[in-house]
């Protein structure tokens, strides 16, 4: 029977302060085999829940600093992006007042073009009607 139990690590069993045990929870030998390989695996497993608790509580650990590291950097990027959502609102509202201010600067501007465009053939024309009317450089110097 002693040959099936599973090999026991090398390490020692630390007691919960508060927790009660039995009358088998000493390093006392009862002379009952089968009592102290129950022993010797309750000491075993209670090593091994301590070791995955001390686990537990080092990823526990980590996991809170890289969230507050990730909640810093949240923060930062959430400052960053409302700051520029202001900048955009800001530039947003200049736009809006140059153009008013200029779309009627834009309308003279094209009012003026189109007047040219329409003088600048008027002229010509009234120049070739008074030619063809008879005004021309050799009768004023008559």
């Amino acid at each position: 029977p002693d040959s099936l139990a599973p090999p026991r690590p090398a390490v020692t069993a630390t007691r919960i302060p508060g927790a009660s045990y039995s009358s088998l929870g000493g390093k006392k030998s009862t002379g009952n085999k089968e009592a102290d390989l129950h022993q010797q695996l309750h000491e075993d497993m209670t090593t091994e829940i301590l070791q995955m608790a001390k686990g537990l509580k080092q990823n526990a650990l980590k996991f809170t600093a890289k969230l507050e590291t990730q909640s810093g950097a949240l923060e930062e990027a959430e400052g960053h992006l409302e700051a520029n959502v202001a900048s955009a609102q800001a530039r947003n509202k200049q736009a809006k007042v140059f153009y008013k201010r200029n779309w009627a600067t834009g309308c003279k501007s094209w009012l003026i073009l189109i007047l040219v465009l329409c003088i600048v053939p008027a002229v010509y024309i009234a120049i070739k009607m008074s030619y063809f009317v008879g005004y021309s450089n050799k009768k004023l110097e008559l």
